[in-house]
């Protein structure tokens, strides 16, 4: 039996009357619930998000509603058993709700590591890195090429400055464009390199790629929001393009930081191979942005992940960051026009604490379409929670 008490409002000390298996652990309430034997070979950790989003549209042709919507609600824990094997489980509740992640990782042989379950693809920095740390309200258009969470297994290893990982997974694709059908095999990896790596200091490369089959007389979309999950439209879409055997994504990213001051990018390139003699199609889309933290706070880096973590603020008020983007998608190829876009995003992030951020947005969108040409304004602002 565990007995809680509250100690100053931001702590919280849990007291376990338990035998000698675990030990009085003090919370806090910034990371979650986390439990462990005094031994460190079992543990439990409890953790969840809430995003909150508001927007105001100046739209165009496509009619754009303000609003407001929960973006993430998401509850989940990762069960750790003899130190080497962890259960992890999270569920996201908007949309009707969903599993996200339901997976279990072996890491007894260091540095290699199994995983198993529905976890995210190897694919693309701003895709791998939490909800919670990205940068700006929502990923950059080029994303609607990372396909995210399906459902495979994967084995990553890392060193000192490099890190790698690659699955095989079994997922459809195309199943909310043509309805069921057999799952579609696809395999995934990812190098990263970082040849500096110092205190505040980092220059990070990498490379993606995917290659995924598609079911006999199936097909794909593409098709992105304008960096607004508010915005119930999409501004360019290629519609249901069908009779595709396979197609491939590669991707190549670079990151440099220099104290509080950094620098991203990306490129991402999908390739679409047709049945018969239908000719085969490329889209592609990238972004880059600088950030620079008026605070003089740096963002942390993780060589074993290859990605980018929680801010820490330097100071009792918090830290202050400003950030500018600019992202395109081309969606053109043959007799596909599903349209470009371009994206200008000025962002404004206050973190009062490392788990509770504020975010503003500036964007504007400018597109050219068969639907017609748009030129949209969004203001849209976040309240984030995590713990």
């Amino acid at each position: 039996m565990c007995r809680l008490s509250v100690n100053n409002v931001k702590r919280l000390r849990v007291l376990c009357l338990l035998p000698s298996a675990v030990c009085a652990q003090p919370l806090g309430l910034e990371d979650g619930a986390d439990f462990r034997s005094k031994e460190g070979r079992f543990r439990l950790e409890l953790a969840g998000r809430l995003h909150a989003d508001a927007a105001i549209f100046d739209d165009d042709n496509t009619p754009l509603e303000d609003g407001t919507n929960v973006r993430r609600a998401r509850l989940g824990a990762a069960l750790t058993l003899f130190r080497d094997l962890t259960l992890k489980y999270q569920y996201e509740f908007v949309d009707d709700g969903r599993v996200l992640d339901a997976s279990l990782t072996y890491e007894g042989w260091d540095p290699l590591e199994i995983k198993i379950g529905r976890f995210r693809e190897p694919l693309s920095l701003e895709e791998l890195t939490s909800s919670n740390n990205i940068t700006f309200m929502e990923r950059a258009l080029p994303n609607e090429f990372a396909r995210g969470y399906n459902t495979g297994i994967a084995i990553s290893t890392y060193g000192s400055n490099w890190g790698a990982a690659g699955g095989v997974f079994g997922d459809r694709v195309v199943k909310d464009v043509f309805g069921a059908g057999d799952e579609d095999l696809s395999v995934t990896g990812r190098f990263t390199y970082a040849p500096l790596h110092e205190d505040q200091t980092l220059a990070h490369l990498g490379f993606s790629a995917s290659w995924r089959e598609v079911d006999e007389g199936g097909g794909v979309r593409f098709a992105t929001d304008p960096e607004s999950a508010v915005a119930d439209a999409n501004l360019v879409s290629t519609g249901s393009i069908r009779d595709v055997e396979q197609f491939y994504v590669g991707g190549l990213e670079a990151a440099f930081i220099k104290g509080s001051v950094s620098i991203q990018g990306e490129y991402i390139h999908t390739a679409l191979d047709r049945e018969g003699d239908l000719e085969g199609l490329d889209f592609s889309g990238g972004y880059a942005y600088v950030i620079w933290f008026v605070t003089g706070e740096a963002r942390p880096y993780s060589v074993k992940r290859g990605t980018f973590g929680r801010i820490e603020p330097n100071r009792a008020t918090g830290a202050f960051e400003l950030a500018l983007r600019y992202s395109v998608l081309d969606l053109n190829d043959g007799p596909i026009t599903g349209g470009t876009e371009g994206n200008a995003t000025l962002g404004v992030n206050w973190y009062y604490r490392r788990n509770l951020r504020l975010m503003t947005n500036l964007i504007h969108a400018e597109t050219d379409s068969e639907g017609g040409n748009e030129d949209v304004n969004i203001l849209q602002f976040r309240a984030q929670l995590n713990f």
